[in-house]
């Protein structure tokens, strides 16, 4: 076969088919992966359809002012809905539970779960197939570029913010990021295959020569934007430089759709739908973002509280926005921060007046936490500090995108909720609480919520931690007592300092040890009468490793007589 103008589909034999041939597996592989998100969607459904009755998914249109306030209604009695009167309902969800459940191991200090792990080997499967098929790589292998340019369009339905997978699933944009990552990977996967058998092609038949064209020249250049797009994405370097990540992230895929569309015309068809993705990621953030005043509270050098006090709905309990603080030099930094507190028309603490909320913070609106973990965090809490009356507090002007993410679970449908989690991913349990107070005890279980029990468990370092958020624990487990809800704090502290910072919570109990979540767990399943129980874990990997092992590791024994376990984790890590 003559190699003259290689790239060329005026070729002799295969590598004038491959124009033909290649493009139609490319295709194949974009039917696959659309259809096997849509076998996802359609299991989603039922839950998509009990968010959209209940309010809890229209959150499209972003952060909101609100003037109309919550309006208390009497209580209906819990036992009215803890246990599910149709037994074969009740079956069916404990069956669910624990089949779907085993998809949640995960080993250690792996962000992957069995499930996930599954996905990405079939997805790599396929693409390993389609590569193969009809095809011979030695002679030609175009085969891999064309497989390159088909998984663009899923590396950026599963990479932006706001995709319509997202809704659809009823996951986070995070959730999906995992995805994003792999098809990533194989799009460079694929792009060496295709570059290296050209160019071991050209040296192996003596025409390096064709390696200075201009078609080859390009695809090296393409190939080499792809090396920096992998090398940037690894962990260490996203930890560590993450702000230099993202803008190196946007440019280097920029400049690599410019470079892959001269090196060859039939990229374009596969660039134009990531194209039409990201411009619409980047249109509706447009019209969610909000610029407000806020107030900066440092509690303490370890964290700082930051409350809206004008953004009143348009967030469901534990999703998070994407904040911007303008002070000194900072300004240019973004940071994920969860909403601790559930919208004013639900919060059981958002009209708080008795003064136990400190300074108000929590009185209306949205409050953010970010704990001292690093420069941004560190120069906030500063900043905040530096207030000119001494009291700790400083205004800002603030730019919030959001909201995003949160449970795809709605825990008002569980008879018990296990509400665990460590350090600053309080600040989702904290949500999660008050939106379940709000809607039982304020307004009288509008939607047949059908919670009895809560456990709140929070794994701290030392005692004066709990001081971050006592006030509003407090006053929320105040609000509990004496209702249809019981609502238990249990604190796990692994230093012995400070003893004397316990504050007085109702109901709560402290224990200086490293809980197990299945021996959290299994109690609570002991005392469920078959209404679910619903997990929540938030904050570091080993915690949520912990919680997604302690669910999967449940027996069908425990699973019916709790009527189905099903867990949110919540994990915030670069």
């Amino acid at each position: 076969m003559s190699l003259d103008n290689p790239g060329s589909p005026n070729g002799n034999g295969p590598l004038a088919n491959s124009y033909l041939i290649d493009p139609l597996y490319g295709r194949r592989f974009t039917a696959f992966w659309v259809g096997l998100s849509g076998v996802f969607i359609a299991a989603s459904v039922p839950r998509l359809y009990r968010s959209i009755r209940s309010g809890r998914a229209g959150q499209a249109l972003g952060l909101r002012e609100s003037s109309s306030g919550y309006q208390s209604l009497p209580e209906k009695p819990s036992s009215e809905y803890a246990s599910d009167p149709r037994p074969f309902r009740k079956g069916v969800r404990a069956l669910s539970s624990f089949f779907l459940s085993k998809f949640l191991f995960s080993a250690p200090k792996s962000r992957i779960t069995l499930g996930e792990a599954l996905i990405i080997t079939i997805y790599y499967g396929i693409l390993l197939l389609c590569l193969f098929l009809q095809s011979d790589l030695r002679v030609n292998s175009n085969r891999g570029g064309f497989m390159a340019l088909a998984q663009l369009p899923a590396v950026f339905a599963f990479g932006t913010k706001n995709n319509p997978l997202s809704f659809l699933l009823g996951v986070g944009y995070e959730k999906l990021n995992v995805l994003h990552r792999w098809s990533g990977r194989g799009v460079w996967l694929m792009a060496t295959i295709h570059g290296s058998l050209w160019i071991n092609q050209y040296l192996r038949t003596g025409q390096s020569h064709f390696l200075k064209t201009s078609k080859p020249s390009l695809g090296l250049a393409a190939y080499g934007t792809l090396c920096v797009l992998v090398l940037l994405s690894l962990r260490p370097i996203r930890q560590t430089f993450y702000q230099g990540f993202f803008v190196l992230h946007v440019i280097t895929f920029i400049t690599f759709f410019i470079i892959v569309c001269y090196h060859t015309p039939y990229a374009r068809p596969w660039v134009y739908p990531p194209i039409a993705f990201y411009a619409t990621d980047l249109t509706l953030r447009l019209f969610r973002y909000r610029i407000k005043d806020a107030v900066l509270e440092s509690r303490g050098d370890q964290m700082t509280l930051i409350h809206v006090p004008d953004v009143s709905g348009g967030w469901i309990a534990g999703q998070h926005v994407q904040c911007r603080v303008f002070f000194g030099a900072r300004f240019y930094e973004s940071h994920s921060l969860t909403i601790l507190n559930a919208p004013q028309s639900i919060s059981a603490i958002s009209s708080s007046s008795d003064g136990e909320v400190s300074s108000g913070t929590y009185s209306g609106g949205i409050t953010l936490a970010a704990r001292v973990c690093g420069d941004w965090s560190k120069s906030l809490n500063e900043f905040a500090q530096s207030g000119q009356d001494g009291s700790g507090t400083e205004s800002a002007i603030v730019m919030l995108d959001g909201p995003y993410g949160g449970s795809g679970l709605d825990f008002g449908e569980y008879e018990s909720v296990l509400l665990i989690s460590g350090g600053a991913g309080v600040t989702f349990a904290l949500g999660v609480l008050d939106d379940l107070i709000g809607r039982i005890v304020k307004l009288g279980r509008p939607h047949g919520e059908r919670t009895e029990r809560i456990e709140f468990v929070w794994c701290i370092r030392s005692f004066g931690t709990i001081l971050w958020f006592a006030s509003v624990m407090n006053h929320l487990g105040r609000v509990a007592e004496n209702s249809s809800v019981e609502l238990s704090f249990r604190f796990y502290v692994t230093c012995l300092c400070n003893p004397e910072a316990i504050p007085p919570i109702p109901n709560s109990a402290i224990e200086i040890a490293k809980p197990s979540v299945s021996s959290l767990l299994t109690p609570l399943i002991g005392v469920t009468k078959g209404g679910g129980v619903g997990v929540a874990a938030s904050g570091p990997e080993s915690l949520t490793c912990a919680a997604q092992n302690a669910v999967a590791g449940l027996g069908s024994p425990e699973m019916a007589s709790a009527g189905g376990v099903d867990l949110h984790t919540e994990l915030f890590a670069l």
